[in-house]
């Protein structure tokens, strides 16, 4: 319901500059699994949630072509952390974009704002320690942390949710509003 609503909005996200970078999160059998993270650094939307069990250009790709479809605009800068992966899928995915790929050893702070979302994210559903059954159930945590994140979570830093502030929505204040909201998309 809440993905659908989101992908009925027409309004563009501008932000001429995005972040990438991945959260590690493990399956019950100790296996590693990533959430791919893009951030619209502007007004701090968190564009895209991707849940894939490898870092790869094909799965760095998909959170892109994500969070492209959400923002319904290119970047005109993408930072990445170094990972090549993502820093291939940045060129290959916005050749008019300048990908700026720094590891945190060469500079620390680099995808700070990135890193400040990831730790909202782990202070929410994500948290470290937590296993999850399947890369699925890891989604759909994903996307509810993303739309408490985008729709109901103040932000201090752009003086509302991210959601109020690229005007996409301007009611929204808890759950119940979100889903009332989405409901009209249904």
């Amino acid at each position: 319901l809440l993905r659908n609503f989101e992908n009925h909005i027409d309004s563009p996200i501008i932000s001429n500059q995005w972040q990438m970078d991945e959260i590690c999160q493990r399956l019950p059998n100790g296996k590693k699994i990533w959430v791919l993270t893009v951030s619209a650094i502007d007004s701090r939307y968190l564009l895209a949630t991707h849940v894939c069990l490898k870092r790869s250009i094909k799965n760095s790709l998909e959170a892109l072509s994500i969070a492209r479809d959400r923002a319904k605009m290119d970047p005109k800068v993408l930072r990445v952390d170094g990972l090549t992966s993502h820093e291939k899928a940045g060129l290959k995915k916005f050749t008019n974009a300048e990908v700026v790929s720094l590891s945190k050893k060469e500079r620390f702070g680099f995808i700070a704002l990135i890193e400040r979302s990831h730790r909202t994210l782990r202070d929410g559903a994500l948290y470290k320690r937590r296993r999850f059954r399947s890369p699925e159930v890891l989604q759909a945590y994903a996307d509810i942390q993303r739309f408490e994140y985008n729709f109901i979570r103040f932000n201090n830093a752009v003086g509302g949710a991210p959601a109020q502030v690229t005007r996409i929505c301007l009611t929204i204040k808890d759950w119940h509003d979100l889903f009332f909201l989405a409901l009209q998309y249904a």
